[in-house]
């Protein structure tokens, strides 16, 4: 019903989901992906029925807690697990740190972005995820869908339709598609549609590339649980 949101560096946004609907990471484990009925469709009773029975998991859990399995044990373990998924080591962050420097592109990219007034959503240390704003703030943005998962949804303040969470920028070269409604496959084409709906300029192709450029600097190194954990599965 909605675009799936990153889980890099989610620690650092204000709320989850993107209306906000859940203050924690623990609030948005229990309020959405595991027993909503288009996701993981399960219940806390076969959750731990199945931990329980599996040796691998009994052990860890006795390892990690000195306990059994347990539904309530599973959800902090993901929560922790979850604050590990952080990609601050980029480009642009190596750049803020004087390490690098950025390039001739990159350095365009950052000054349009800023004079734009992108940074005025996007911002902090993700980049984005500590605020609320109107998607079509400038120029009023239309879809398909008669109903969208927006403030409004959570909140019922009239003010609140069609606002959402801002999304982190932090790795955004390898996030599409974008928006809530999941409507743009390429960064170049989502950076037209921002710049036209939320500032009502028209970029042309060479501030897009610029723009573009300097986002790519915000791609981090993947962390080391997340590798691991695929390299553990594997094997």
């Amino acid at each position: 019903m909605i675009n799936t949101p990153s889980l890099f560096n989610l620690n650092h946004n204000i709320a989850y989901f993107w209306n906000g609907r859940s203050e924690t990471l623990k609030e948005q484990l229990l309020d959405g992906p595991i027993f909503n009925k288009h996701e993981m469709a399960n219940d806390k009773h076969t959750i731990e029925e199945r931990l329980k029975n599996s040796k691998k998991y009994h052990n860890l859990f006795k390892e990690a807690y000195n306990e059994s399995p347990s539904f309530e044990k599973l959800v902090d373990a993901l929560v922790e697990y979850e604050k590990t998924l952080l990609t601050l080591d980029s480009k642009f962050d190596k750049f803020l740190r004087d390490e690098v420097q950025l390039n001739k592109a990159e350095k365009n990219g950052m000054k349009l972005f800023i004079s734009y007034g992108c940074v005025s959503c996007h911002n902090g240390i993700n980049i984005g995820g500590n605020s609320y704003q109107k998607f079509g703030a400038v120029i009023n943005y239309e879809d398909n869908q008669e109903v969208w998962i927006d403030r409004f949804s959570f909140t019922k303040n009239e003010k609140d339709k069609n606002i959402f969470r801002v999304p982190s920028l932090r790795n955004i070269e390898k996030t599409a598609p974008y928006f809530h409604d999941g409507s743009v496959s390429t960064l170049k084409e989502a950076i037209y549609t921002m710049g036209y709906y939320n500032t009502g300029a028209i970029l042309n192709d060479n501030e897009i590339l610029e723009i573009e450029s300097f986002l790519k600097t915000l791609t981090g190194d993947l962390p080391e649980t997340y590798v691991k954990g695929i390299t553990d599965e594997k094997d």
